[in-house]
């Protein structure tokens, strides 16, 4: 419900880092709490999914072109199935051989490396938001 207002108050850029921040933050604090509280920082997970499904949405709605949308959106859905069948049978690996710990610090390692080449692919490219 806050989402818009988060991205009207923050911009483009920032609610998209906003984003990463609280993926990658959640699975860190996840990792080295496990034992004692570290469910409710799951909860930075979902908050970051929401945010995520209503400003993708958002950007693709304003800035593709009609004729493109829909092929955005498939691929934009492809992109996260195919991170949910290759990251979490991963994850399920490591949390069997390793611990619970190692596998989210495996995730926010994973999404830290994400995070960088997405802005490195962005700086490359020059897309700049407007804000």
């Amino acid at each position: 419900k806050k989402a818009h207002s988060i991205e009207e108050r923050l911009g483009d850029r920032k609610s998209l880092r906003l984003i990463q921040i609280f993926v990658i933050l959640g699975l860190l604090l996840m990792a080295g709490m496990v034992k004692y509280f570290g469910a409710i920082f799951y909860l930075f997970i979902p908050l970051a999914a929401g945010l995520f499904n209503v400003l993708i949405n958002h950007y693709v709605n304003v800035h593709i072109e009609t004729a493109h949308r829909a092929t955005i959106l498939s691929i934009k859905n492809m992109c996260n199935q195919l991170g949910i069948v290759v990251l979490f049978p991963l994850a399920g690996y490591i949390t069997k051989t390793k611990s619970m710990r190692g596998s989210f610090i495996f995730l926010a390692g994973f999404f830290i490396v994400y995070a960088i080449i997405l802005y490195l692919y962005s700086k490359r490219l020059k897309i700049y938001s407007r804000s």
